[in-house]
């Protein structure tokens, strides 16, 4: 069985050697670090993009919600 990295147990998301806490992993501070590099990561994707071009692409994204 492999080991959970030792990252998760420092940070409080290992109950045991098979699961992860659903609280801890959601904590505000770990979803707000996740939203922040991926937004940064997504950026230069978007940037080469025109107005025009970004709205196309997400219009079809919002109406199936």
């Amino acid at each position: 069985m492999a080991r959970w990295p030792a990252t998760f147990r420092r940070r409080g998301w290992q109950l045991s050697s098979r699961a992860c806490t659903t609280v801890a992993w959601w904590t505000r501070q770990t979803r707000e670090r996740i939203e922040t590099l991926t937004e940064e990561l997504a950026a230069p994707a978007y940037d080469v993009l025109s107005a025009d071009e970004l709205v196309a692409g997400l219009v079809p994204i919002a109406i199936r919600r």
